[in-house]
């Protein structure tokens, strides 16, 4: 397990500025509108699988699992030309975000994909990240914020040898933070 220098989450990221605009601001991702709610996304539940394995065909949606109120996963997800997962984060039955989880080994692809579809992070840092066992290696994270959505593309996230990239619903993200606050600040009240 990584525990990173800076805090991806909370998307404390204190680097130069690459680009001043971000003209290439994306409204849905891998076909999942960002703050659209779960019940109105234009996707199939994902059938059970069947007997023997096999892949399902077309994007789906699973809507099933024991954290299916907060995650669900994606599958029959295009091919990007490396392998990869993706799950769609929810708050209040809208879709907060999309999440892409992709092996460390393909980050230069990962991150060419990236830049092309979405032009030049608007942020970018390299920091130290420390392993599990001690090891400090570095790790690059990119961030493209606009004005109702922001992605964050972490190197080395949870582990070293895995990427995560988070597109987020600006606006949702804001009110979950709100309600994550008021949650502490009661809490502390407790105390």
């Amino acid at each position: 397990m990584i525990r990173p220098a800076l805090c991806a989450a909370g998307l404390l990221l204190a680097g130069a500025a690459v680009a001043t605009e971000w003209a290439e601001e994306p409204a849905a991702v891998l076909g999942v509108r960002l703050g659209a709610r779960v019940d109105q996304l234009d996707l199939p539940s994902c059938p059970p699988p069947a007997p023997g394995g096999g892949a399902s065909r077309g994007l789906c949606l699973q809507r099933n699992g024991p954290y299916a109120d907060r995650i669900m996963g994606l599958q029959g997800l295009p091919d990007l030309g490396l392998p990869y997962s993706a799950s769609i984060h929810l708050h209040e039955g809208a879709v907060e975000a999309v999440g892409i989880e992709a092996r460390q080994a393909d980050w230069a692809r990962l991150k060419a994909i990236l830049v092309e579809r979405y032009g030049p992070a608007t942020k970018e840092t390299v920091g130290p990240v420390t392993t599990g066992s001690g090891a400090v290696i570095s790790s690059q994270t990119l961030q493209w914020a606009g004005s109702a959505t922001t992605i964050v593309a972490i190197e080395r996230a949870g582990r070293a040898g895995t990427s995560y990239v988070k597109f987020s619903d600006a606006g949702i993200s804001a009110k979950k933070a709100a309600t994550q606050a008021n949650t502490v600040r009661d809490a502390a009240g407790q105390l």
